[in-house]
Formats: C-alpha cells, structure tokens, sequence
C-alpha cells in the first residue's frame, strides 16, 4: 500500500480561507451556480455529437464509433439530416442561452459579494480603536480596501465559475474525442495538455511578479497624489509642481509596463494553441488515409475528422478558459493574501461593541452612562504603539462633574494624551477610567463617549457642506436646524455662514479650505455645540482666534454654565484663568495642581508662564 500526496496549492487553500468566511448565504448561492455552470459543458458534448451524426449522412458514410448515437424508427434519410439540423440548431440556442444566464447569475453574484466584502471591511475599520489608527497608513489602506476587493471579486472569483464551467466541458469533450477517436485523440489531447501545461508553468511566476509590482505601483501613485493635494499650499509657494508631477508620471509609467504584460502574456496560449490543434488534427487523421490510399479513404475518415474538429474547436477554448483561469487565481495570490490580512484586521473591529447592553441583553441609552459627581483618571499609565517609552507615567486626576479644568505645560508634556484617555479614545496599558468610581470597560466606551464632545488642536472636515460638518454623522432627515443656528451663535459664526452663497448648505471644500483658519476652528467649536454633550475637550480650541472672538467665546462656554464639564488644553491666559482647577504636566506626569492663584504660588515654572502670558498680552495690545 502507499499513498500519493498531492502538492498543496497555496493559491487555493487561501482562496477556500476567503470562500469560508463568507456568510452562509453567499456560500449557499456559490454552490447552487455550480450545476449551472455544468450545463454549457453538457450542451457542448451534444452539439458535437449531432453535428457528427449529421457529417456522416450528408457523406452518406457510417462513422464506426458516435458520441451520441441517434436513430428515428421509420424516417428516411432526408427527414433524419432534418431532424439532426434542427437539434443543432435548437442545441445552439441553449447552449448561447445557458452561458447567458450563467453570466448573468455570475456577475449578480459577484456584485454581492463585493458589497459585502466592502461593507464589511470599511465597517470593521471604522470601529477598531483609534490606537491602530494612530500607525496606518491611510493611502495604503484605501488602496487595499478598494483596489484589493475589485480585484479579488472580479479578477479571481469571477474565473472560478467559468473555471469549473470550462473544465467540466474539456472533461466532457475529452471523454467523447477518446471514444471516437481513440489513440488519434489521445495524442490532440495529450499535445495540447502539454502545451497549456508548460505555458502555466513558465508565465505564472512572471504574472504574479507583474501584478504584485502593479498593486505596488498603485499604492504609490495614490500616495503621491494625496500627498500633493493635501501640501497644494506648500507646493505651489516652493515651485514643486514638477517634482510631483514627475514623481507621478514615473510610477505610473512602471505600472503600466507591468499592466502591459498581466494584459499581453494571457494571449500567447490562445494564439498559439489554436493552430496547434488543427495541426495534430490533420496530422493524426488525414495523412495516413492520404499515404494509404486515395480520396476513397479520406472520404472515410471526413466524418471522424469533422468530429475531431468539431470537438477540437469547443475544447480549445474550453481550455484556454480553463488555463486563463487558473493563471489569474494564480497571479492574484497578493491580492488574495493582502485581502485575508485586511479581513482579519477587520473583524478586530466588528467584534467592539456598538451600543452598551442592559439586563436582558437590550441596548442602554446614552443617558444611562451621563457622569453625575465625578471623572477620574486613576494611577493611568500609557505609551503610543509606536514609541518604546511611556508618554504618561502613574497618572491620577479627578474632575469634579460641571467644573471647567485646564491642562497647561510644555509641548510633549501628555496634555493632549491625558485628554484622548479621558475620552477613552486610547487604553491605557495600566490603570482605569472611572466614572462616578464605576471603571470603563470595552462595553461601556460607546456609551460614554456619547456624552464627550472634542474640538483637537487640529480640526479635520470632510468636503460637504457647513451643515454636514455641524451634524456630523448624522442622518439629514435627523438634523435639529434651530441647534444648528444656536451652536454657530454660541461659536460666533452665524453671521458668516449666513453671508455665504448658500448658507448652510455652502461647501466648505477639502478640509475646509474656503474658510480661514479662525473660521474653521469656530466651526470645530459649533459641531461640538451642536452635541449639546456633558463633557467638553478644548484643545487649543481658541489658539487661531482673535481677542475679540475668544473672549466671545468663553462666554458662550459661560452661558452653557456648570451642565457642561468642560476640560482645556491652552497656553492663553484668558482661558485657563476662569478655571476651577489648573492641572501642570510635566514629562508625562502631573507636577502641580490647584486654582489660578494657588498654582501661581506654588509653582514656579507656572508662574513663569503667566508672566510670558502677560508680556505676550501687553506686547499685543
């Protein structure tokens, strides 16, 4: 006894890994298009066999072997030539028929599976912690997302049915050319075999280096691309226009090179094959009747040659579908790989919960989580996943619910991460966030953060318009108009949106860059607003205003009174000074603390700041 053990395809394997994750609906529609891909294979081996039956009464010569033997009781032969030319005719017609709807079912199914693989995979980004947002890439990762999936779904799902298709019809027609032709169609069959096999062998790895350099190259240029759009500013006021441009044009210039040849090397079987064939065809079949005799002979051997013909002319582009089909899966293994790594990552975050669950299972709301006496950072330590060194050290801190605190020190001193921890935006490597002595756990972090709104040092907008950045997140048919109108007085920005073309509904362009830089944080300050939330973060909220403006500001933030706590980071005198608490950091810890007046007695390097505050104020006015 002994056992062959079959090589593992790599390629497939990791395409049953990516068939298995998929929902048991879209499973189940895969394995029902298999019978239909059969069909055109069965339809093939049926024309073939009537077209040879038809061959040999037309030439009125007994064929001694027929893939499909026919014979009507009672008809002559006229009728039964009738007879033969209808069946393939109406065998045409369902044959064109049956690969129409398996094209049709096949590209239905495919665009199914591309909206779930990209829902699924940009939903599952969204949720994963802000840490792994903090180290990507984002072009890298829009190319992967949106490059890879198309790719997957179309350059190598797509082939696996016609793949099953096609070589389920060169199994068919094989078996019907052995039977009629025996040792003659064991050696067409054989050459070309041969033929397709040694063309996979030597352009599979050339295929996979020139998609694998393609995908590479996209990458890049996409980088390129956004890199520029995002410094324009920089850009056009250092003459660097042509630097990117041709950075642009070299990669694309390399990508199409490698484009050239995934698009060129396919070709070389099919033009190379197809004459092949009809050469084994007449040298297997006609030369020996030719030498052996004379037209007699060849006459009899017409209607096995117009089967092998037939037969040839279906199973060479069955099997040049068949090696087109495997040399795409066999190219798109990075895809395929790059794909799984992306969904790994991705279900990372579809597992974080989305809502907080009560007793029973049933969501809490929102209101269920509202701080009512305390917030409190207790002995947090934290690093970035990018650096070696902790950026907050033994932290503890505790905000009294409705005060208003202010974080102050020197840059890199942990102010801003100590207010991404309050938010529960970042998790902590050792200790807690509790509120009112409750710790915050992974169920809880939704709900809490619902009652946070944050205003960062640097404020992002997406490309709608004022409106959409204000109700950010939210549903149109959702937005409260009147709240809107309200959060822009509270930031001072009314009566410039109201002056703009369309109001509300003006474009703010990428990043808002059709508003100044006090306009734009004004408008961070009104989408914070507008949340109506119980927890504030300002970081430098207020450093690109004017006096006027700010001092506006502050006591908008003084209307919204103690419902709000609200916490500032800020280097500006007129903002820390109406806290109730001044926090002082220093290295990643808290090195003094107390109301304005205390801190100032008490440390001396905050008192050295108040007085470059006070130089810088009166040097202004």
């Amino acid at each position: 006894m002994f056992s062959v053990r079959l090589p593992k395809s790599q390629t497939l394997d990791q395409l049953r890994q990516l068939i298995l994750t998929l929902p048991k609906s879209l499973r189940r529609q895969f394995y029902w298009l298999l019978p239909l891909a059969v069909l055109p294979g069965v339809l093939d081996i049926l024309s073939v066999g009537i077209l040879a039956q038809l061959m040999s009464s037309l030439l009125m010569s007994k064929a001694k072997r027929q893939i499909i033997p026919i014979h009507i009781p009672g008809s002559d032969r006229f009728e039964f030539v009738l007879f033969l030319i209808g069946a393939f005719i109406l065998i045409s017609w369902l044959r064109s028929l049956a690969r129409l709807w398996l094209v049709i079912s096949q590209e239905q199914y495919i665009e199914r599976m591309w909206l779930y693989l990209t829902d699924h995979l940009y939903r599952g980004i969204l949720y994963l912690p802000y840490e792994f947002h903090l180290a990507q890439d984002d072009s890298k990762l829009a190319t992967q997302l949106l490059t890879n999936v198309t790719k997957v779904t179309r350059g190598i799902l797509r082939p696996c049915l016609p793949l099953f298709s096609s070589f389920f019809s060169v199994v068919l027609l094989t078996g019907g050319i052995l039977y009629v032709g025996r040792w003659y169609a064991l050696g067409l069959f054989a050459g070309l075999t041969l033929a397709y096999g040694l063309f996979s062998v030597f352009m599979t790895p050339y295929l996979r280096h020139a998609e694998r350099q393609k995908l590479y190259l996209a990458s890049q240029m996409k980088q390129t691309f956004i890199d520029s759009m995002t410094m324009i500013r920089e850009i056009q006021l250092y003459a660097a226009e042509d630097f990117y441009a041709d950075s642009f044009r070299d990669k694309a210039q390399e990508a199409k090179k490698f484009e050239f040849l995934n698009t060129l090397l396919p070709w070389f079987p099919k033009l190379t094959i197809e004459p092949l064939g009809i050469t084994l065809i007449f040298s297997f079949a006609i030369f020996p009747a030719v030498l052996g005799g004379g037209f007699s002979d060849v006459k009899q051997v017409i209607p096995f040659l117009a089967t092998l013909a037939l037969a040839s002319l279906r199973l060479t582009p069955a099997l040049q579908e068949t090696f087109a089909s495997i040399t795409k899966l066999r190219s798109g293994l990075p895809n395929i790989s790059s794909l799984l790594k992306l969904m790994q990552i991705a279900d990372e975050g579809s597992e974080i919960p989305t809502a907080v669950l009560g007793p029973g299972g049933t969501p809490m709301s929102p209101q269920a989580f509202i701080p009512r006496r305390t917030i409190r950072l207790d002995r947090i330590t934290y690093a970035y996943p990018t650096t070696n060194h902790s950026t907050i050290t033994d932290l503890s801190l505790t905000i009294p619910v409705g005060s208003r605190v202010a974080f102050v020190g020197s840059t890199g001193s942990g102010k801003t991460t100590t207010g991404l921890l309050l938010l529960a935006l970042l998790t902590p490597q050792k200790g807690q966030l509790l509120i009112d002595g409750t710790p915050l756990d992974s169920q809880d972090r939704r709900a809490w953060q619902s009652c946070c709104s944050y205003v960062p040092q640097i404020v992002s907008f997406t490309r709608g318009s004022v409106l959409e950045n204000i109700a950010f997140g939210e549903d149109p048919d959702q937005v409260d108009l009147n709240l809107v109108w309200e959060s822009l007085e509270s930031a001072q920005l009314a009566e410039v949106v109201a002056e703009l073309p369309y109001g509300l509904y003006t474009p703010i362009g990428r990043d808002g860059l059709r508003l100044s830089g006090g306009q734009r944080q004004r408008l961070a300050l009104a989408r914070a607003f507008y949340r109506r939330t119980e927890v504030l973060l300002l970081d430098e909220a207020t450093s690109a205003l004017d006096n006027k403006t700010e001092s506006e500001v502050i006591e908008a933030l003084e209307i919204i009174g103690r419902r709000c706590t609200t916490i500032v980071i800020a280097h500006r005198l007129s903002t820390i000074v109406r806290c109730d608490r001044i926090y002082e950091f220093e290295a990643g810890r808290i090195k003094a603390a107390g109301n304005f007046e205390q801190l100032r007695a008490a440390s001396s390097s905050f008192e050295e700041l108040v007085a470059t505050l006070e130089r810088s104020l009166a040097a202004a006015s």
